[in-house]
């Protein structure tokens, strides 16, 4: 049964290490998460999470298409209502307590990109990684932008979409 799972050429998402290192990054400053991360490793808490992705949760995985560590749903208190988001291991599912509407989120992993979609209704495309710095927006003309991951670069796409909406409301 062993020799299956890990014969299964599945390259997953190692999500269970990733967990760790994320919650490692949000501990403190760099110096003390060096630490830690030293520590986890001389305890061997990453070799053991990396094993349990490695042969348990990567082939899980693989074979039903879906995180089972992404699962679960979250209760989500907006400044504008209240939101339940389902994760299924492959998007979200949001869904509005305040009119019942409802939207999904998937990433595509072939073209790594965010999509949205109306049940019964249209798909847009909402955000392509172009790089580890870089994504591809929708702008308002319906074209893509380029737009670093930056404050700089969010700050610009900002000012262009509300100068595009303004213009849009002026005519």
């Amino acid at each position: 049964m062993c020799a299956g799972m890990v014969s299964t050429s599945c390259i997953g998402k190692f999500q269970l290490t990733r967990n760790l290192l994320n919650w490692n990054k949000n501990i403190s400053s760099k110096f003390v998460n060096e630490l830690v991360f030293i520590a986890l490793c001389i305890v061997p808490v990453y070799e053991v999470s990396a094993l349990a992705d490695l042969i348990v949760l990567n082939s899980i995985e693989f074979w039903s298409g879906s995180n089972p560590l992404a699962a679960g749903t979250k209760v989500i208190d907006g400044k504008d209502g209240r939101y339940l988001v389902e994760c299924d291991g492959k998007g979200y599912t949001i869904t509005s307590e305040n009119d019942n509407s409802v939207v999904r989120l998937d990433f595509i992993d072939e073209t790594d990109t965010w999509t949205l979609s109306i049940p019964g209704g249209d798909s847009y495309e909402l955000m392509t990684f172009v790089d580890d710095t870089h994504v591809a927006l929708p702008a308002p003309d319906g074209t893509r932008r380029i737009v670093e991951l930056s404050q700089d670069g969010l700050l610009a796409y900002d000012t262009m979409v509300k100068q595009a909406l303004e213009l849009r409301a002026q005519l």
